[in-house]
């Protein structure tokens, strides 16, 4: 991102800017206000794990999430707790902070 030309548009513009540049692209992304990743953030540091439920068909299947900022891990709750700090991600997302 250009952080000059960023610094004449509003955080709404912004986030125009960033989700018109990520869709159709194959990637999925969104933007937060700063007072929630501020809030993300500091409820990482005091918990860094969550657990998940997410509805999958007729039932439900547990997701184990850690957030190392600038990261959030996603693995399956099954696969985290026989494999530990090994088991594979299903998804790593990254975060980016632009603030003015």
């Amino acid at each position: 991102m250009d952080i000059e030309r960023a610094k004449t548009k509003s955080s709404e513009e912004l986030a125009s800017i960033w989700d018109d540049y990520h869709l159709g692209r194959g990637h999925i992304a969104t933007s937060m206000k700063a007072k929630l990743y501020n809030l993300l953030k500091q409820r990482a540091t005091d918990c860094q794990y969550f657990v998940i439920p997410m509805w999958k068909g007729s039932g439900y299947t547990t997701m184990f999430a850690q957030v190392k900022i600038p990261h959030i891990l996603f693995t399956g709750l099954e696969d985290y707790k026989a494999r530990g700090t090994q088991a594979s991600p299903y998804l790593t997302v990254p975060l980016h902070r632009f603030c003015r």
